[in-house]
């Protein structure tokens, strides 16, 4: 369900005086918002309230900005930053490019191509810069040190809805579903009523972009990991790294359980340790191991054995599982 509007009889417009609107000013006249001084002169409006025009009006070719702000943001997904930092604002106060260039190409590139998100998706993903090395190099750390050129990858955490939803893959709970809806789209009284209180994001296994959110009350989980500030626009999320998001996943019953939905899988599979270890890498952090990381694997589940003596192949197992979901390498973007 969404607040949408419709085509439907056509009033004039005033200007309320102070907010009343029993004292009008003068006509508000149907035509492009003066704020934004784009370079295409305004159509006229042919059709009833002028939305069609507006809409043509912002992405006719010779109005740069309405792309350049879609490329930064694209580009802000796949890098963390956008070529220009402060995504909501491209005006005088807003941080400058810092590559004007390739902004202005990307954003010629994207209207070429029909406006197409995922063609300047792929275009970015096979370029040379995406595909760098985050590995740390001293020389460009002092010649780049807020990496504005894009001298090394830049590594960056998982959003927490990626996080959740490749918790459950892992696991095997994910619903693919398409579609749907978990609202029942009934409003209530009462701002702190149990009926107004967000899906709890553990509770259910639809994917993340599913689950309704109230902006009053978000989940515990969301707000943990940076969801941000769901009461208004905010086009970038401050990460944060604090200890209680490392307790929570070593705690949380949803990361127990998929560790554990994996760990039983691995069980079932008659092959040796070794084997499994290398199931496990693959499975969650997408890579084999190399022969340290097997002997330290191998080592790993020797010493739990030694200290719990009386711990079960399903619990060492899925020990281990838990301990590479809560690794670094999972929960960040190399």
């Amino acid at each position: 369900m969404a607040i949408a509007v419709k085509e439907g009889p056509v009033m004039e417009q005033h200007v309320f005086l102070r907010g009343d609107y029993h004292n009008l000013g003068d006509l508000v006249e149907r035509t492009e918002p003066a704020i934004l001084r784009l370079n295409a002169p305004a159509p006229p409006v042919t059709t009833n309230s002028g939305r069609l025009e507006l809409a043509n009006w912002i992405v006719d070719p010779r109005n740069p900005l309405p792309a350049r702000v879609m490329v930064n943001r694209i580009w802000q997904g796949h890098f963390g930053d956008g070529i220009v930092r402060t995504p909501d604002n491209f005006g005088k106060l807003g941080d400058r490019p810092s590559n004007p260039e390739l902004l202005d190409y990307l954003a010629t590139q994207f209207v070429e191509n029909g406006w197409s998100i995922k063609k300047m998706h792929r275009a970015i993903m096979l370029s040379k810069t995406y595909q760098m090395s985050a590995e740390y190099d001293a020389d460009k750390k002092a010649k780049d040190p807020e990496d504005r050129l894009m001298s090394r990858f830049p590594r960056q955490r998982l959003s927490i809805e990626e996080i959740r939803d490749a918790f459950l893959s892992i696991g095997g709970d994910l619903d693919l579903a398409m579609g749907g809806t978990l609202d029942p789209g009934v409003g209530t009284d009462g701002e702190t009523s149990s009926s107004r209180i967000s899906m709890n994001p553990e509770s259910t296994n639809r994917r993340s972009i599913y689950l309704p959110l109230r902006r009053s009350n978000l989940p515990t989980l969301y707000m943990l990991f940076d969801f941000g500030d769901a009461t208004s626009p905010e086009g970038h999320r401050n990460p944060t790294t604090v200890a209680t998001q490392a307790l929570f996943v070593m705690n949380s019953p949803l990361v127990n359980r998929e560790a554990k939905q994996l760990a039983d899988r691995l069980i079932k599979q008659d092959k040796k340790e070794s084997k499994r270890i290398e199931e496990a890498y693959t499975a969650i952090l997408d890579r084999r191991p190399d022969p340290a990381e097997v002997d330290a694997g191998l080592s790993y589940m020797q010493n739990l054995r030694r200290k719990w003596n009386d711990i079960d192949e399903a619990k060492a197992w899925q020990s281990f599982c838990h301990a590479l979901m809560a690794s670094n390498e999972f929960l960040y973007i190399y």
